[in-house]
């Protein structure tokens, strides 16, 4: 690895490059783990709402349409998300 001056900080003889190589290191691993656990927690707090984050979407979240058997009618329409067919299926539930 050469700098735009020609200096190789590959070079071992140089303590304070090695130095500087090792601190950066140390920053970029402290990036790395606090970025880890932002996403994680991103992902555990959306599983915790909709209950689904990762992989391919399921193919009833892209078309939701519910039909209650009961009152024989459409309950949910294409644009609605993952939370809102939840929503309609407990409150059709809780009207049976």
């Amino acid at each position: 690895m050469v700098t735009a001056t020609g200096d190789d900080l590959t070079n071992t003889d140089d303590e304070m490059k090695v130095a500087m190589r090792q601190i950066a290191g140390a920053f970029d691993q402290l990036e790395k783990s606090r970025l880890v656990r932002k996403l994680r927690e991103a992902r555990d707090r959306k599983r915790a709402e909709i209950g689904k984050c990762e992989g391919q979407a399921r193919w009833r979240a892209t078309r939701l349409v519910l039909v209650d058997a009961t009152f024989g009618s459409a309950a949910c329409c294409v644009n609605d998300t993952a939370s809102d067919l939840v929503e309609r299926v407990t409150v059709a539930a809780t009207i049976r």
